[in-house]
């Protein structure tokens, strides 16, 4: 059975090793959680609020974070890949560290987030742009 914590607010918090794949927690509100090292595949934060959260090695893959509100968010080497971001709001979010191959989500979605150069080309080719390097 699946965990489903709808609207549930978590203040203060340490997740670490969680297996959370399939996790429910529509319009939560997070705030000052450090997410470690967690299976979080599948899991479903539609519409929820992270604000001062850390994610640490952590596996997003299909995660359903749809218009989610990210604030001093923190994602450090996790698995984004396929993860549905359309809607969200990254800004200031750091995401550099992170695989974010497939994910669905766009400029407006990143506006003020952190991507690396890699991230930056792969987004621009997505937008059917092409990217031409010195020398080619």
């Amino acid at each position: 059975m699946t965990a489903n914590w709808y609207k549930a607010g978590l203040y203060r918090v340490e997740l670490i090793g969680c297996r959370m794949t399939g996790f429910l927690a529509g319009e939560a509100h997070f705030q000052d959680v450090l997410f470690k090292d967690c299976q979080m595949s599948l899991a479903q934060f539609r519409f929820s609020t992270f604000t001062s959260v850390r994610f640490e090695h952590c596996d997003l893959s299909e995660a359903d974070l749809l218009e989610a509100s990210f604030s001093h968010v923190t994602l450090l080497d996790c698995n984004l890949q396929n993860a549905e971001l359309s809607g969200s709001k990254l800004g200031g979010a750091d995401l550099s560290t992170c695989n974010m191959d497939g994910a669905r989500v766009g400029i407006p979605e990143l506006r003020d987030a952190t991507i690396d150069m890699k991230q930056a080309i792969s987004l621009v080719q997505a937008l059917g742009i092409k990217v031409k390097f010195r020398g080619e």
